[in-house]
Order: structure tokens, then C-alpha cells, then sequence
């Protein structure tokens, strides 16, 4: 997240555990907004305050539009925690698998096991963070809208919208343009 951002949001350390609750930062990646969310690495843990940490950043997986799963090269591929992962990111009609980063490429010439593909970074050199912001803009938006199209961001606007919509379908044209044209405070 700090190689992206491009500042110090969460604290870096070698040690697991040192990530205990959800830190969030907002930035924008090919001109959309998008908000990340850092979470404890989810393992098993005998410390109450790292399982209260692995329990939120379980919960985030769950509510998350994209997953970016972040393997270190230095370690060996968790194949299990990896299905685990994909398993609760995945509702009963959409399968939405995570992103998978192979982070300090930096530090290993070569992979020795069996990694699935996936993006090679190196948060401390910057090695592959375009190319990881180009996947995460294209999973999000797979299907960008042309230039200056509008887009509505806030609930308010977008309920103008359906309602302007349902006045139209009603045959009532001057309801509509009486939703479009009211100014949203």
C-alpha cells in the first residue's frame, strides 16, 4: 500500500504480527478514486490482540472489491491460505479471484516453488507498481467510460437519477427535469 500511495500509511516491519487492525487510504489510480485497506496477514494466533486483527482483516475480505493477495518471495507460497482466501472472496454468483502480487522480487532471482502467476513487486525499489496499478484499474473498471462522461458518485445523485428515470417511464417529463435540474446539497 505505501509503494502505491506513495507515502509511509502502514508501518512496514519484518516480524509477522506487527499489522493489527484495518488502516485504510484513499489515492486515485487512473483517475478513479480507490480506497485501500491494509489488513493483518491471516493466520492462526495464540495473541488475542493479533487474532482480533486476523478476525477484521477476515471481514475485509469478505465485503472487498478487489483482494490483492501479497505473497513474499522469501517465503515459501501458502497454497492452503490462498484457496482460503479465494473461498471467502467469492459469493455464491460472482467469483471475483484476487490479484496476486509476488512482492521483493528484489530479493530472489527465482521462484523455486510452485507460485501461481502473478505480478512481481518490490515495494522498497518500486519494481512492478504500474503494472500492479494498471490490474487493479482494470478490475475495477474493466470497462472505462469514454472521456468526460458524467458519473455519479453520491447516493443522492444517483437517486435523482432512478427517479428522473422512473418519472420519464411515468410519461411525466417535467417531474424528471424537476429531479435533473433540483441542485443536491
Amino acid at each position: 500500500m505505501n509503494a502505491i500511495l506513495g507515502y509511509e500509511r502502514s508501518i512496514v516491519w519484518h516480524q509477522p504480527g506487527t499489522t493489527r487492525d484495518v488502516l485504510t487510504a484513499t489515492t486515485a489510480i487512473d483517475g478513479w478514486w480507490v480506497e485501500f485497506s491494509d489488513v493483518a496477514g491471516l493466520r492462526a494466533s495464540d495473541d488475542m490482540l493479533e487474532a482480533t486483527g486476523v478476525a477484521r482483516a477476515q471481514q475485509e475480505v469478505l465485503t472487498a472489491d478487489l483482494v490483492i493477495f501479497v505473497s513474499d518471495l522469501t517465503s515459501s507460497w501458502d497454497a492452503e491460505l490462498y484457496r482460503q482466501v479465494c473461498d471467502r472472496n467469492s459469493s455464491a454468483d460472482v467469483a471475483r479471484p484476487p490479484i496476486i502480487v509476488h512482492n521483493k522480487c528484489d530479493l530472489v532471482a527465482v521462484a523455486t516453488d510452485d507460485r501461481p502467476s502473478g505480478i512481481e513487486t518490490s515495494a522498497v525499489a518500486g519494481t512492478g507498481i504500474p503494472d500492479l496499478c494498471a490490474a487493479i484499474a482494470n478490475r475495477l473498471i474493466p470497462t472505462p467510460l469514454p472521456a468526460g462522461s458524467a458519473i455519479p458518485f453520491l447516493n443522492e445523485h444517483i437517486n435523482r437519477l432512478h427517479k428522473a428515470l422512473n418519472a420519464v417511464h411515468a410519461g411525466n417529463l417535467s417531474t424528471a427535469r424537476n429531479f435533473l435540474m433540483t441542485t443536491c446539497h
